[in-house]
């Protein structure tokens, strides 16, 4: 929510704003950048560990239809009130250029199909954990200079995405095949690791996305920050609220993910037909310019949660979860092939404890 408000939003709301607040949030947004999708990885890598030792017909519904489906209804979704914010002067070209990458990975919801692909990779190869995580590992190191390559043969949006396979295929594999390790990290790490860790990672991210230092501290960047991430979560933990509020939003998340996008792009595009073709909005105002990104945040993550528990509890389920009567078929063919029940009903991207 944080990358999309602080660079998306800011763009379409504040797009004349200089002020050193908007500046500050811009580049703690990019400081994040080497551990915000490599936590995302690893996460659901953990998620998929079990799975991928389960039949394919008992994996079918939670890492492939459930991943899918959403994908290619908000891409249309997307696809077709986004041109109105990120290109006003011709929203329909826009349009078809978004509708048109849906077969290539998409933009804003590339991250799905990437997960199909990183969850088929690992149940392919698993029984060569070792060799698979390697080869994950020679690719993240030679994705910089692959990456330039790419684009000569195959369109942007695909060379866009295979390039994130190389940049994130890493940690997928090491939640996936390692996650008892990073669990035991998470349990036994100390007070003392989270704050170096914390501070470490802080200092590294700063020399690289603020000072613009040339040192090759990418990966390194992003093991420390995984690491102050796991640590911090566990500290955090231990407070019920946070436990709390934990629960409900581990819940959902796969939401959150599809319906913000769609929102930032409502809230541009509205900026920008009632400003005449420019924000609205006072640009350099101080209070604004300091809570801009963060109202941004809360105004997209609510819309998201509400978006969805209206959903849920209605005929538009659909929007959410492919159609019951595919599901109830797919799930009565898997409990014949002699797949577990809570397999078909774990979730994609959140907490193992449940479902929706």
């Amino acid at each position: 929510m944080l990358y999309h408000a602080a660079g998306t939003g800011v763009s379409m709301l504040f797009p004349g704003a200089t002020s050193t607040a908007m500046t500050a949030w811009n580049e703690f947004s990019r400081m994040l950048l080497p551990v915000r999708m490599p936590l995302f990885f690893l996460a659901a890598g953990m998620l998929a560990s079990k799975a991928v030792h389960r039949p394919w017909r008992a994996a079918w519904r939670s890492r492939f239809a459930d991943i899918l489906w959403p994908y290619i209804l908000w891409s249309v979704v997307f696809g077709l009130v986004a041109g109105f914010a990120y290109r006003p002067a011709d929203p329909w070209g826009y349009t078809e250029f978004s509708l048109g990458t849906i077969l290539q990975g998409g933009t804003a919801y590339w991250f799905l199909p990437v997960l199909v692909v990183f969850f088929v990779t690992a149940k392919l190869f698993r029984g060569h954990p070792h060799l698979t995580t390697l080869v994950a590992f020679l690719l993240l190191v030679a994705q910089p200079a692959v990456a330039r390559q790419i684009p000569e043969f195959v369109p942007d949006a695909l060379a866009t995405n295979i390039g994130r396979l190389g940049t994130f295929a890493l940690w997928y594999f090491i939640g996936c095949y390692a996650a008892a390790y990073v669990r035991r990290l998470a349990v036994t790490g100390t007070r003392a690791l989270m704050v170096g860790s914390v501070v470490i990672y802080g200092g590294m991210a700063y020399l690289v996305y603020v000072r613009g230092t040339e040192l090759p501290l990418l990966v390194v960047v992003t093991v420390t920050g995984l690491m102050a991430a796991i640590t911090l979560s566990v500290w955090a933990s231990r407070f019920a609220p946070v436990r709390a509020a934990s629960k409900y939003l581990a819940a959902r998340t796969l939401p959150i993910y599809l319906v913000h996008p769609v929102l930032l792009s409502v809230l541009g595009g509205l900026a920008i037909f009632l400003g005449g073709g420019r924000s609205p909005i006072p640009q350099d105002l101080l209070i604004l310019n300091v809570v801009a990104v963060p109202v941004m945040v809360a105004v997209i993550t609510a819309g998201s949660l509400v978006a969805y528990d209206l959903a849920v509890g209605s005929r538009f389920r659909w929007l959410f979860k492919p159609p019951q009567r595919a599901v109830k078929a797919e799930v009565g063919a898997a409990a014949k092939g002699g797949s577990a029940e809570k397999e078909s009903h774990q979730p994609l991207l959140t907490s193992p404890q449940k479902s929706d």
